[in-house]
């Protein structure tokens, strides 16, 4: 009874509004119906596509003064996940950075201002002051001064069973005192 007085109330005021209302509901009805999907706010395909497995994971291992505190993957445990977040942003500029549509669209996009441009598509050495920075970042997060840090990628793989093999490592920073 309400929405249809509702609706009275919305024709004698605006007929392109209550026009517009009509439109939608049969849209959706229609998708509903033809293309079974209940509303164009919950697409079925959006929200329930299969997850293809890789056949490598990886995921690093922080050793803060012969301590391992991160080896997990950031999902497993928050507080954890917070050493290990910062270090994400250097492995996926690491992979993006040796591909050349990307370095191309970035002086597509950003060649109007060099300086920008050359912050982001920085040299090694450059990335260098990144790992500076962690070290301090580290040090000021666990409250106590880096005597040794170790940085390892680790990257496995699971078989059928659901067992984990260490496929290997790489060494992404080391320090020491």
């Amino acid at each position: 009874m309400l929405l249809i007085s509702f609706f009275k109330t919305i024709f004698k005021k605006s007929k392109i509004l209550f026009l517009g209302i009509i439109i939608y509901i049969l849209g959706i009805t229609y998708t509903g119906i033809a293309i079974n999907q209940i509303s164009p706010f919950y697409v079925w395909g959006m929200y329930a596509t299969p997850t293809k497995s890789k056949d490598e994971y990886s995921f690093t291992q922080i050793t803060y003064n012969n301590e391992i505190i991160d080896n997990f993957p950031v999902y497993m445990d928050f507080k954890k996940g917070f050493y290990n977040y910062p270090l994400y942003t250097y492995l996926s500029y690491e992979k993006l950075s040796n591909h050349e549509s990307f370095n191309k669209n970035a002086h597509n996009k950003l060649g109007k201002y060099p300086k920008l441009y050359e912050r982001i598509i920085s040299n090694e050495k450059e990335w260098e002051r990144y790992f500076i920075y962690y070290k301090d970042f580290l040090e000021v997060r666990l409250k106590n001064k880096a005597n040794s840090i170790l940085i390892e990628e680790i990257k496995i793989n699971y078989q059928e069973n659901g067992k984990s093999i260490k496929k290997g490592k790489r060494t992404l920073y080391e320090y020491s005192k």
